[in-house]
Formats: C-alpha cells, sequence, structure tokens
C-alpha cells in the first residue's frame, strides 16, 4: 500500500501510511478463537515475570537490586 496524501476542508494535508507492522504480525484474534496463545512475543512474557518480580512499574534501582538478591533463582529464569 503506498501513502495517499489527502487534504482535509481546512487544508490540513492528511497522510494515510500503511502500517510498520502488519496486523497478522500482532493480531491475536484468530489465535483466541483457535484457543492458541495470545501472546506472540517472549518480550511480553520476560517483562510480566519482572513487574511481578519487583512489584511495580518504574522500580529505583536499589529496589530491583534488593529484590535481585533476595531470590537469585527467579533472575536466572528471567
Amino acid at each position: 500500500m503506498a501513502t495517499i496524501q489527502l487534504k482535509n476542508s481546512q487544508g490540513i494535508t492528511l497522510l494515510h501510511m500503511p502500517p510498520a507492522c502488519p496486523s497478522d504480525v500482532w493480531n491475536v484474534y484468530e489465535a483466541t478463537l483457535d484457543g492458541n496463545c495470545r501472546t506472540n512475543n517472549v518480550c511480553k512474557s520476560w517483562n510480566d515475570k519482572f513487574v511481578n518480580l519487583i512489584g511495580h512499574n518504574h522500580p529505583s534501582i536499589r529496589k530491583c537490586i534488593e529484590r535481585f538478591q533476595k531470590d537469585p533463582s527467579l533472575v536466572e529464569t528471567i
């Protein structure tokens, strides 16, 4: 799909650009209907485990180190 330029009623140029990632890469509708996993990215899994380990988003460095020292086996599996 090519980039399409249009002007709206105020004369502002609007660009319609193709998506950076096609929808079949990130859309999980079919996977959900088929009973498959809804996440297609190992980074999502890692991030979920990390947030559970730390306890919240945007932790301080000190809090991260304390949690890592508390249970090093969790860090090794992440």
